[in-house]
């Protein structure tokens, strides 16, 4: 791709790699320019789609979601008289749950209605399902979640995938993205964020430090259940047979380098064999030194930055991006043409049928409509004072980059 006069990226080729129809080889590479007419315009929705399901993914469920729940189990086991319970729990609570949901909703496996209901939690979860199947007027959850229905991924596809995304993603080098133009405004949005979360983290550990080091035992134990817990780091002996193709791998792992801020290199433990993702917070069970606290702060401002920023972003534009099923989609049907999905919006046999096209309205509308529970509101009254004063302070500074403070979420609870 190129920056335009505007700086705002254009596509000059886009490569797809697989089949674009039932006949063809899977092993296919296809590379389109503008020069192809309508065929550019094709291979843009290809893309498009292909982009939209690896959003959801990557940067949506695994980046957001899953990065989250894991700080919160370990929170929550752990986490009792520190006050880095009180800092971060109102960002972590629901998360769970709404990830649960989102297993058996959006990424299980076939099960059988009598089988399903052994294994879910019921309560909220019960309630999702009958509003969903009241929506459909039928039991959607027979026949599994709905990307393995609605794309090429399974369910064990999807769990591969957020293997290794999570295995890419660590507290301890993470930085906001540098802007690659001027027109580039969501990295000035989340870096002006960030800002925030680092005064705000600053002033909450300079006045309970003292309480801080006298619960570090608890500390310690947060670290321990973060990092044992965690998956391997991706490229690690362990996830080769993920990745079994070396030259893929190596480019995988430049791309994460860069998009997630990792390091390879940085100090890591080994648990079971496993090279573990997550670095630990300290070493020390009973006393924290300069470093141990610069690393709790770190990796306390990244989980709620990930809960609220992050997830505020990808989360409330997933209409913007899939709200319209012809234009966008999370994946396509080969249809009936000898092309395959290589065909015009017109032909409708290459879009998700009429049912897949509805589940998608629904959830887009749902996931991205739902209004409850921002740190500007505070509706439960559990957010710190000081970051809902300090959030309203530089208002200005964050909403003139298209991220208006009353739209961040305190936490990820859908």
């Amino acid at each position: 791709s190129r920056l335009n006069d505007d700086g705002i990226p254009m596509p000059e080729e886009i490569h797809l790699i697989g089949r674009l129809a039932r006949h063809d080889s899977a092993d296919r590479h296809s590379v389109y320019t503008p020069a192809d007419g309508e065929r550019w315009m094709q291979a843009k929705r290809v893309a498009r789609v292909t982009g939209a399901l690896s959003t959801e993914v990557d940067d949506h469920f695994t980046g957001t979601h899953l990065v989250t729940e894991q700080f919160a189990i370990a929170a929550f086991r752990n986490l009792r008289l520190s006050p880095v319970a009180a800092l971060l729990f109102p960002h972590l609570k629901e998360v769970a749950l709404i990830n649960h949901s989102a297993d058996s909703i959006l990424i299980a496996p076939a099960i059988p209605r009598k089988s399903a209901s052994l294994i879910r939690a019921g309560g909220v979860i019960d309630w999702v399902e009958n509003l969903v199947n009241r929506a459909f007027g039928k039991v959607m959850f027979e026949t599994g979640g709905y990307i393995p229905q609605a794309s090429a991924l399974t369910a064990n596809g999807i769990s591969q995938r957020v293997r290794d995304l999570l295995g890419v993603q660590d507290w301890k080098d993470w930085q906001p993205m540098q802007p690659i133009s001027e027109a580039h405004m969501f990295p000035r949005a989340q870096q002006a964020f960030w800002d925030l979360l680092t005064d705000y983290i600053d002033e909450f550990f300079r006045e309970n430090l003292v309480e801080i080091k006298t619960h570090w035992y608890e500390v310690y134990r947060f670290s321990e259940d973060l990092v044992n817990h965690s998956v391997p780091l991706f490229g690690s002996d362990e996830t080769e047979q993920h990745t079994p193709d070396p030259e893929l791998t190596a480019e995988r792992l430049w791309w994460y380098e860069h998009r997630y801020g990792l390091d390879p290199a940085s100090p890591r433990v080994t648990v079971n064999g496993e090279l573990k993702t997550i670095t630990p917070i300290t070493s020390n069970s009973d006393v924290a030194d300069g470093v141990d606290i610069e690393n709790l702060k770190q990796a306390c401002r990244y989980v709620i930055m990930m809960a609220t920023f992050m997830h505020s972003f990808v989360n409330e534009h997933q209409y913007d991006d899939i709200g319209e099923v012809l234009y966008n989609s999370l994946g396509l049907r080969f249809g009936d043409g000898e092309n395959g999905v290589m065909a015009p919006e017109s032909d409708t046999s290459i879009a998700p049928d009429l049912e897949r096209s509805t589940q998608m309205m629904w959830f887009s509308n749902l996931l991205s409509r739902t209004e409850y529970g921002f740190i500007e509101r505070n509706e439960e009254g559990d957010i710190n004072p000081l970051l809902v004063e300090m959030l309203q302070q530089r208002a200005e500074g964050i909403n003139r980059y298209g991220m208006h403070v009353g739209d961040i979420e305190s936490r990820t609870n859908i």
